[in-house]
């Protein structure tokens, strides 16, 4: 046996080694083998016993009947076997702008590259290398990849030991259709193809997000018996998350109609494969990932994948030339003086966002595709957004917010370069490779910000996009009810809910500060005693807080609502609940309110959206809301807040429907009386 055909054998389904002695080697003969290889004797049912093997056991059978089993058989089980177990790939479109290129070109790209990588980049994985390629339909290639990848483990004497086990991959090509399908493998993997694929074609290289609407175009809606959805803005007599599986989902018409809001984030269906099969067709809607569960030859899911790649991109592809980009490019929306003070790179990107927001608007699509790169966008326009970290868990099969590993807390955050993540709350930091965990405590790790970042618009933006377009092509797009984000290239489009914003006056538990009245000339003596409060001490601990509560000499903006029954201040730690909480009772419910805490700006009394206290308010704000635990979230600084402010803020409430209050400076200096009051402080 060869050195090629030994690779094979390990590459290759053990089901196909097993059908292929099964089919070679006389019964007797392959009994009398079975029984050398095991050293077991009187084997009664050879089927049972030789799916019992390991794979090298079976590759020991085979070495003992080079008579009965030749190169060509293992070729042909090669063939045959090698695609796995749930045989699936991962779906992405290059971008129309894409420059035309020749499959010799690609191949000799690709080769290159792959001679100028470096282990190091891939961590657990190494030796990705090029193999071969192959033509298996018409315009439609196949190339085969190999790499290492690493398995640690505890020997015996507890020792820490890895080894490497040789991992195969494909990545098909379709030059006419525009579209890559990498076989389903490590993020690591992939990210390095993706980023080869870019360079070959000097364009983007975009997941597909199938959307509901392409689920139930395409594939048969009626043979749904699983599915997950998730509706972000879900109010609060609605989950917002919800996973139904029943044989007979597709005919529960009350439980379809439930679900009408939802948006679909995974899913499993009956598929047809071929005449003689079916299989259950696994979806992963946001990364366009697809799979069968069911074992097939090589030729079959080859066939069947080619068949329905293509029904999706050919529903995928623009039907209306009338709303090209160009043309549209040609009403020169960007030189309007809305857009007084962004640069030219930033107006770039942002007129394909307000483009893709106008072909919505024309189709009611669900989703659709930008052409910028995702970290190119989120360096150059990424403060007019606001992040969340959000994911697919490779555990759960499922969205997922993302949570720090080291305290549980969700107030993570990149920097602007999206090179480093930090957590907010215990200060964990993570460069290059980012792990974060899911609600339920599975670790996933990410080597690029487009696989967990998402972007919202900030209101101040969506506004801007709104009023263009009206302007310039009378298109109502709402800010108040519409919104949209955009997570790698993919956008995706929002109906915002109603929020609530609710006023001081109507939590009766705020009642002594609400009706306390103010002078002028107690104002002036209050405002400038905030000058010199911080939201809390710095280097503070349980005991210093404890004593602090004993004395009139120091305070912060926590001391202060120790007035509030079940509220004690406390240091800055990994866990924190708010700078503030203390229960409230709305419309008759006790919930409970979590404070986010800025001091004055010394010399300003108008806190602006542009403040960095302002940005940093409306990110944690963001973060606060993934919090089960928290029923109203108060924005607390001692100054008036700009309406710009309080428009941002309103707008975050309608897109994750929670509850909002404001303690600006008027509310600030009646509890600042107030707190005087109850400890017989003097105004001096």
């Amino acid at each position: 046996m060869n050195k090629q055909h030994r690779i094979k054998l390990d590459l290759i389904r053990i089901e196909g080694i097993c059908k292929m002695l099964l089919s070679k080697i006389d019964h007797d003969e392959l009994k009398n083998k079975i029984e050398t290889v095991t050293k077991v004797s009187d084997i009664k049912d050879i089927k049972s016993a030789i799916n019992r093997l390991s794979r090298q056991q079976l590759i020991k059978i085979i070495e003992l009947s080079p008579s009965c089993i030749k190169g060509k058989d293992i070729d042909q089980a090669y063939e045959q076997y090698r695609y796995g177990l749930k045989p699936g790939f991962i779906l992405f479109q290059v971008s129309r702008a894409a420059k035309k290129v020749s499959i010799a070109a690609i191949e000799k790209e690709v080769k290159e590259s792959l001679d100028n990588l470096v282990d190091g980049e891939l961590d657990n994985y190494k030796g990705l290398k090029y193999k071969n390629k192959s033509k298996i339909v018409e315009n439609v290639y196949e190339f085969t990849f190999m790499y290492l990848s690493k398995y640690s483990y505890i020997s015996e004497n507890e020792e820490p030991k890895y080894i490497y086990e040789l991992e195969e991959c494909f990545v098909w090509i379709s030059l006419e259709d525009n579209f890559i399908a990498i076989q389903n493998s490590p993020n690591k993997v992939i990210n390095i193809f993706k980023k080869i694929f870019a360079k070959v074609y000097e364009a983007s290289v975009n997941n597909v997000k199938l959307t509901k609407t392409l689920i139930k175009e395409i594939f048969d809606e009626s043979s749904m018996k699983k599915g997950a959805f998730y509706k972000p803005t879900a109010g609060k007599d609605e989950a917002q998350r919800v996973t139904i599986s029943d044989p007979h989902l597709a005919e529960k018409d009350v439980v379809k109609n439930s679900l009408q809001d939802y948006d679909i984030t995974s899913s499993y269906l009956n598929e047809q494969i071929d005449e003689n099969s079916n299989s259950t067709l696994g979806i992963n809607c946001n990364q366009g990932k697809i799979y069968l569960t069911k074992n097939m030859t090589a030729t079959v899911f080859r066939d069947w994948s080619v068949r329905r790649i293509r029904d999706i991109i050919n529903y995928l592809k623009e039907p209306d030339s009338s709303i090209d980009f160009d043309i549209f490019k040609a009403k020169n929306i960007m030189e309007d003086d809305i857009w007084k003070g962004f640069n030219q790179k930033q107006k770039n990107i942002l007129e394909e966002i307000i483009y893709r927001i106008y072909l919505h608007k024309q189709r009611k699509n669900e989703a659709d595709v930008l052409k910028t790169d995702f970290n190119e966008l989120y360096t150059i326009v990424g403060k007019n957004f606001i992040s969340e970290l959000r994911f697919n868990c490779n555990e759960c099969d499922d969205m997922a917010i993302a949570f720090c590993k080291k305290c549980g807390s969700s107030s993570l955050t990149f920097n602007r370069s999206g090179l480093s993540l930090t957590c907010n709350e215990c200060g964990e930091q993570q460069s290059t490779t980012f792990s974060v965990v899911c609600e339920e405590g599975h670790i996933n790790t990410f080597y690029n910000i487009e696989e967990l970042l998402v972007l919202y618009p900030t209101y101040e933006l969506l506004s801007k996009c709104s009023a263009v377009l009206k302007k310039i092509f009378d298109i109502s797009f709402n800010p108040s009810r519409e919104s949209f984000y955009l997570q790698g290239n993919n956008i995706v489009f929002l109906e915002l809910n109603d929020g609530k914003y609710i006023l001081p006056d109507n939590l009766a538990e705020l009642d002594a500060i609400t009706t306390e009245t103010i002078t002028e000339d107690e104002y002036d003596k209050l405002i400038c005693k905030f000058d010199g409060v911080k939201e809390k001490c710095k280097n503070s601990t349980n005991d210093k807080c404890n004593k602090c509560l004993l004395s009139q000499k120091d305070t912060c903006i926590m001391k202060l609502f120790s007035t509030y029954k079940g509220y004690r201040p406390s240091p800055h730690q990994a866990m924190e609940f708010g700078d503030v909480n203390f229960p409230v009772t709305y419309q008759g419910e006790e919930i409970e309110l979590v404070g986010i805490a800025k001091s004055r700006i010394e010399g300003k009394a108008v806190l602006n959206l542009s403040e960095t206290p302002s940005r940093e308010m409306v990110q944690q704000y963001l973060s606060m809301t993934h919090d089960t635990r928290v029923g109203i979230i108060a924005v607390i600084c001692p100054m008036r807040f700009h309406d710009q402010l309080k428009q941002e803020l309103i707008y975050i409430s309608k897109l994750t429907n929670s509850k909002l209050t404001i303690f600006d400076d008027e509310f600030m200096i009646k509890q600042l009386k107030h707190y005087n009051k109850v400890n017989n402080i003097n105004i001096v």
